[in-house]
């Protein structure tokens, strides 16, 4: 909702490598798999006030909202 968060990476050799910037509106680990697997870590730049996804099955729009924003994660992360 408000505030400024970075996804972040611990490398091996202690060093932190910045995978994106996390802005308003932004999905922050959404995920439908029930065994996850967690590849980095999500810290506050600022004070962030955040709120719970609604259910993918609340709207059929909202699920291809989701969707998309998975594959544009992918890709990005990927790239």
């Amino acid at each position: 909702l408000s505030g400024w968060a970075v996804r972040v990476r611990d490398l091996m050799d202690g060093r932190r490598q910045v995978m994106s910037f996390l802005l308003p509106g932004d999905l922050i680990g959404h995920c439908d798999h029930q065994r996850a697997v967690t590849v980095s870590s999500v810290m506050a730049l600022s004070e962030v006030r955040l709120c719970v996804a609604p259910a993918a099955d609340a709207a059929e729009a909202l699920a291809e909202a989701y969707a998309v924003s998975r594959a544009y994660d992918e890709a990005y992360l990927l790239a």
